[in-house]
């Protein structure tokens, strides 16, 4: 039979430095934090895409509004931004001056009247030629 040869004091040292080792790496391991993972679970999902956008608005089709004739608004009748149909009435003109325009065509043409009268007379008379 084999005997082993231990040696009482050879054992305690080579315990001492066993246990020295392992409470060093015990105590290393404190102060790294171990690496923690996170996971999740990919999920089906309806997506629906928004754009929210701030802008000013400009009209695709510019009128551009002119009176057909001059004078002095009176009254509005639109305001700014209404919508407004082909030929309504969205201004009132002061129509002193087509008043005043209106009168004195009138009297030019009494006047051109009178003035034709008496030639066709004094025509028919042989007082001026054809």
């Amino acid at each position: 039979m084999a005997t082993l040869n231990f040696i009482p004091g050879k054992l305690l040292i080579g315990a001492g430095l066993l246990l020295s080792m392992s409470s060093c790496a015990l105590h290393q391991h404190k102060h790294k934090p171990f690496l923690s993972i996170q996971t999740t679970f990919i999920k089906e999902k309806a997506f629906a895409p928004v754009i929210e956008a701030i802008s000013p608005l400009e009209s695709t089709n510019n009128v551009e509004v002119k009176p057909q004739i001059d004078g002095t608004v009176v009254k509005i009748l639109a305001k700014a931004g209404q919508p407004v149909k082909a030929g309504q009435v969205i201004l009132v003109l002061d129509n002193v001056q087509q008043n005043a325009a209106l009168d004195s065509a009138k009297h030019e043409a009494r006047k051109d009247t009178l003035n034709a009268e008496r030639y066709d007379y004094l025509y028919s008379q042989g007082a001026v030629s054809a």
